[in-house]
Parts: structure tokens; C-alpha cells; sequence
């Protein structure tokens, strides 16, 4: 468990953001159907270049993005600058497969970094190491060693140009190593440069083999609630059923399953990096924007039970989520019933208050033998979203060893001490 005052503070804004907007954004949105529609339909690559050369998001605002973001509690940014299909949002001297160069006529990425600095959001770069349309990519180095040195070369000069000319980012995500190692990618120069060029990014590896673990490690949908990850990490989850990318008549979650991930990646002390695919001029869908409306009102409320606060170990509460900041607990609540009983056992450190963040009013609760137990919520706030209420402790909360291990972990002395404290043992001989 990383521990917000251990952590280098050139990024500790990393580990008090807790909610950030990947922009997954090209010309595949011209097909509606995904990021990947260019490999995943085998299409015609002349075809697609011609389509992408002539895409023009007329209405692309990225004031409109940054406040949007702003106002759904946002507070860091990654866009793709290239995905896997080559097409480059930047101003690049290296192709003129770009933006610029082509019908858009404008730096896409250039103008996304000015309008997310300017709303006072932390601003990241996606590039993927893949290109689909070039056949060394699927060759690999080993099948054309020369035509491989080109291209890492390409790479190479592509990221120098993201990393130099839009002045300071705070985070790389390098994505599709395919099945290449970091030194078949060249990670020592893309490294070197990175810490030459942007000495305060945070850099993510994409999951490339090699000896350089990333500063911060990427998690897909699932369960991330673990609080042992080892360092900084985000989970990436989309707002659909399936695409990261535009695709018309997709599935979008509730929002209530966003919160629940965002709390869920909060309480393991990482982050929530949620996904969002903007039409091909530009806009952005209305069951996003709903989406992040709801989700926006319920952090202006009650985000303090999620920004700057730290993962606590141990089994999950049975009701919600956990985490922690100073001396408060905070517990996130998915459901309640009237007739329920909120239970967490294990906390050693004397509770002083219990408070509904919502309207800061007061409950009634019991804490004896190392259990705090509320027993009632306000019948007003049972039909709340996500209601939070806030243990005050007397002190920084600690909790006993046995409470510190799950049911997953591997610590079987913890739990027979759980056993033996609460409640008898079974004898079969009776």
C-alpha cells in the first residue's frame, strides 16, 4: 500500500486525483464503431487513409472538454495524440498522415493541452507503439532488422516531438507493444528522453517486458479493490459495454457503476482513468455528458471521501467501500436498508463522531471491543446515491492484525486469529 506521505512529491497530485477522462479520439470515429474498427474489420488501407485524410471535427471544443471535465470532478487528462492506426493529432514533421496536414488543418493535441491547462486539470499523452498499417509492426525485428531500426527511429522522433513542443505533461501512456520486448522498442532512448525532456511525467510502460517497471501500472475492468499494488496504479474502465472509441448504439453503464468503480479504485489508493470516445465532429455523446452530470453533483458533495485519500488494508465492507484521510474513516455506502446494521470490526482507534457528509448531521452509533456499529441512516438519505459517512477517530485509525487480511490472502495465521477471537470453535466430536 502506498502511503500518500511516502510518495515522491513531484507526483503526489497522482495519488490525491483519484479521477481522470481518457479521450480516446481519431478518425476511426468517422465509422462509429470502435478504435479498432481499422483492424477488426480488415479494411482497406487505402480506403481508411483516404476517409481519415478528409475528416474535419468542425466542432471540436476543447474549452467545452476541459470545463465539461471540470465540472464531473476530473482532475487529470490523457488523449490519444496516435493510436494504432497512425493518424497523428500534433503538428509532426515526421509524416503527413496528421491533423495538421491533412482537412482538419489544425493541432488537434496542441489545442486539447492549452484548454485542459487553462481549467487547471493535470494533462497526459497516450501514443501507441503500434502502427497497423505498416508490415514491419507484424514482421517484427527479427524478419527485417534495418526496416525495424527505421521505424523504432520514427517512434522515437514522434515522442520527442509530443515531449517538446507543448510544454510541461504530467503523464505517458504508451499502449500496443504487441508481443516486442522494451529493447526491441529502444525503452533506454524513449526513458533517457523522457526524464531529459519531462523530468516530473509520470511514464507507463504499456506493458512491455523489460527491466522498467513503469512508474505507474495500468489495471482492466475487474476487481481492483486490493490495496497491495505495489505503488501508483489507475484502472482503466469504459463508460460502454465494449468500445473505448465512438461506436453508435452502444450500451452505456449507469452511473452508479461508475461511482462504484471510482470508489473501488479509491479505496485500493489507486485511480480511475474512465474512457470516453467523441463523435467524429467533435462532440461528446449526451449519455456521457448525463453520465458525468450525476457524477459530478455527487463528488461536489461528498468527493472529500475520495481526493487525497489513502487505500486501507483488509477485507472490504460488507455494505460499501473504505478509505481514509488524517484521523477520519470514511465509508462508502452502495446500499442500506431500514432494517440493516452497519458493522465494521477490527477499528482499534476510539471513534468520536459518525457524520453524513451529505448534511453533515450526526448518527448514533456504538464502538465497543474494537467494532463500531451505526444502526440507523436518516430515512431521508436511504434513497441517496452512494450516501458517505464519516468516522472521526481520536487518532489516526488502526486496526488489529487480524482485520488486515482477506479472505484472498495467503496470511492463514491472521485469519485463524480472526476465528479464534470471534466466536467458538467447533468441535466435531460433540
Amino acid at each position: 500500500m502506498y502511503d500518500n506521505t511516502q510518495l515522491a512529491p513531484v507526483w503526489r497530485w497522482f495519488t490525491e486525483s483519484r479521477f481522470g477522462v481518457y479521450i480516446q479520439w481519431g478518425p476511426a470515429s468517422l465509422y462509429g464503431r470502435g478504435e479498432s474498427v481499422l483492424l477488426q474489420e480488415h479494411m482497406d488501407q487505402r480506403a481508411y487513409t483516404k476517409a481519415a485524410c478528409r475528416w474535419r471535427p468542425q466542432k471540436y471544443n476543447p474549452e467545452f472538454w476541459a470545463g465539461a471535465a471540470r465540472e464531473a470532478g476530473f482532475r487529470f487528462s490523457v488523449l490519444t495524440a496516435r493510436s494504432a492506426d497512425g493518424y497523428c493529432l500534433w503538428k509532426t514533421d515526421t509524416t503527413d498522415y496528421s491533423a495538421v496536414a491533412q482537412a482538419a488543418r489544425r493541432d488537434l493535441f496542441g489545442d486539447y493541452v492549452k484548454a485542459f491547462c487553462d481549467a487547471g486539470l493535470r494533462v497526459g499523452v497516450s501514443y501507441s507503439l503500434a502502427d497497423w498499417r505498416l508490415p514491419v509492426y507484424w514482421s517484427g525485428p527479427a524478419s527485417d532488422p534495418a526496416a525495424w531500426d527505421g521505424y523504432r527511429a520514427y517512434i522515437h522522433q514522434q515522442l520527442r516531438e509530443l515531449l517538446t513542443n507543448y510544454g510541461p505533461l504530467d503523464l505517458l501512456v504508451l499502449n500496443n507493444p504487441g508481443p516486442y520486448t522494451q529493447e526491441e522498442w529502444g525503452f533506454d532512448v524513449i526513458m533517457e528522453m523522457a526524464r531529459e525532456l519531462q523530468p516530473a511525467m509520470i511514464v507507463s510502460n504499456g506493458g512491455a517486458s523489460g527491466a522498467y517497471n513503469g512508474d505507474v501500472s495500468v489495471e482492466w475492468p475487474g476487481d481492483v479493490s486490493s490495496s497491495d499494488h505495489g505503488g501508483l496504479w489507475m484502472a482503466v474502465r469504459n463508460p460502454t459495454w465494449r468500445h473505448m472509441g465512438h461506436a453508435m448504439g452502444d450500451r452505456w453503464l449507469p452511473t452508479e457503476d461508475i461511482l462504484d468503480e471510482l470508489a473501488m479504485a479509491s479505496c485500493g489508493g489507486g485511480n480511475l482513468l474512465l474512457t470516453i470516445g467523441p463523435k467524429a465532429n467533435g462532440t461528446l455523446p449526451i449519455p456521457f455528458m448525463l453520465r458525468l452530470a450525476s457524477v459530478g453533483k455527487w463528488l461536489k458533495v461528498q468527493g472529500e471521501a475520495l481526493y487525497g485519500t489513502a487505500a486501507v488494508a483488509g477485507e472490504p465492507l460488507s455494505l460499501g467501500h473504505v478509505t481514509r484521510r488524517g484521523r477520519n474513516l470514511y465509508l462508502i455506502l452502495r446500499s442500506w436498508s431500514r432494517k440493516q446494521r452497519l458493522i465494521l470490526s477490527g477499528l482499534t482507534t476510539e471513534v468520536r463522531r459518525v457524520v453524513m457528509v451529505a448534511n453533515n448531521q450526526e448518527l448514533d452509533f456504538n464502538y465497543e471491543n474494537d467494532t463500531l456499529e451505526v444502526v440507523e441512516l436518516p430515512r431521508a438519505l436511504r434513497s441517496t446515491l452512494f450516501p458517505v459517512l464519516r468516522v472521526e477517530c481520536a487518532a489516526a485509525p488502526e486496526l488489529v492484525d487480524w482485520s488486515l487480511a482477506t479472505v484472498q490472502s495467503d496470511n492463514r495465521e491472521r485469519l485463524a486469529a480472526w476465528a479464534a477471537t470471534h466466536g467458538p470453535s467447533f468441535n466435531a466430536s460433540q
